[in-house]
């Protein structure tokens, strides 16, 4: 082949590739427009049914970033910073200053099963100092009454379901309020066990 022959098919797979390169560039440019949305779909409840042990919370969990570290529960729990919770898959914000609100939804206990016992590990890339809030049970209360509590060993929470007979029948959103951004591996877990130990007594 002569190097004007090569010249002339190189010219004419030039010109497919910027026909069909032109054709394509809005849904590429669509795509990447979507990609730069965070992700705000609902996560839905934490499902720990069968399991033994352990489950990551992950894929369960909302955030949201106080850069002020002024919100307390009640604040967080209005409808204005309701709506700016986003998925934990959408990011979380590494170099926060000031204050990490996570939440999660544990789905009312089935029927006629017993409520196993629940705690809280947020791990090792959680700073100390998180408080965990709970609702006080009572769902025919006009307002929310939020209880906190405190990890009972190092960033782990219990979450006292098993006196709260009403609340076994609701679907219970959980928050935890972490004074801080959290380490590149963030894991936290539900630990799932039939009885609570002495030392998970509060």
């Amino acid at each position: 082949m002569t190097p004007a022959k090569i010249s002339c098919r190189l010219t004419h797979i030039s010109a497919w590739i910027c026909k069909y390169a032109r054709a394509a560039a809005p849904t590429i440019l669509f795509v990447l427009l979507l990609s730069t949305i965070p992700a705000r779909a609902a996560v839905g409840f934490v499902d720990y049914s069968g399991a033994k042990g352990a489950v990551p919370l992950a894929p369960y969990l909302e955030y949201l970033a106080d850069e002020s570290g002024r919100l307390n529960i009640e604040r967080v729990f209005t409808q204005e910073n309701q709506s700016r919770f986003s998925p934990l898959s959408a990011g979380l914000p590494l170099n926060l200053r000031g204050t990490l609100w996570l939440r999660f939804t544990l789905p009312p206990a089935p029927a006629g099963l017993e409520t196993p016992f629940l705690r809280l590990d947020l791990g090792r890339d959680a700073p100390a100092g998180a408080v965990l809030y709970m609702p006080d049970g009572n769902i025919n209360a006009a307002l929310t009454t939020w209880i906190p509590q405190s990890p009972v060993e190092k960033n782990i929470f219990v979450l006292q379901l098993l006196g709260f007979s009403q609340q076994a029948q609701m679907p219970v959103t959980i928050y935890i309020k972490i004074p801080g951004a959290v380490g590149l591996w963030f894991a936290p877990q539900l630990l799932i066990t039939q009885e609570a130990s002495l030392k998970d007594m509060p």
